[in-house]
């Protein structure tokens, strides 16, 4: 049983992932990321849990409408940045020290629209090391912009798709699965 919870948490994990980095890529919309990722995750919350509680797994939309853009100040690329963005390279007047710590702001807002969770389940240790998961996640692979391969794009359906995106909401989709079955 085990076993068929975990491949069920990467198959899930893996339709976030795609569903992340499809929301991101030039000539879509974000709602795919903000709207359907929610609802694919909260459908699940509801079926495993057999609870209509789990959909407040919806409230990730919260946290994915924020935006985690640094300001730019190259000439022909000016940007402004979001909010979040803003604040944190106002503050700490670094842009990679910014960036890192905006992705993690990010991670920990969507670790704390999950904190009913435990609430309801009892698990607060699996949502302990789930939360530090998004945390760290968000704040590594986005934060830092690792690239894992040589061309950070790959095509899906004759899209250009991210692969730090794909990772980050494949690993964050995988941890959100482990809270709800778990």
């Amino acid at each position: 049983m085990l076993f068929v919870k975990l491949i069920t948490s990467l198959i899930i994990g893996l339709i976030c992932g795609f569903l992340g980095a499809w929301g991101g890529a030039s000539g879509t919309t974000l709602g795919w990321r903000r709207i359907v990722m929610p609802v694919v995750l909260s459908v699940f919350g509801i079926l495993v849990n057999w609870s209509l509680w789990f959909i407040l797994v919806m409230l990730y939309v919260l946290p994915l409408t924020q935006g985690y853009g640094m300001p730019c100040f190259i000439v022909g690329y000016e940007d402004e940045g979001s909010t979040l963005g803003k604040f944190w390279y106002n503050l700490l007047k670094k842009e990679k020290l910014a960036n890192i710590v905006t992705r993690g702001t990010i991670g920990l807002m969507e670790a704390l629209v999950f904190i009913w969770i435990p609430i309801i389940k009892h698990n607060w240790l699996i949502y302990s090391i789930c939360a530090l998961g998004i945390i760290s996640t968000n704040a590594i692979i986005g934060g830092f912009d690792l690239r894992f391969h040589k061309n950070h794009t790959f095509k899906f359906l004759k899209k250009d798709l991210l692969y730090n995106e794909l990772y980050i909401y494949l690993a964050n989709g995988i941890f959100i699965c482990v809270m709800l079955i778990f």
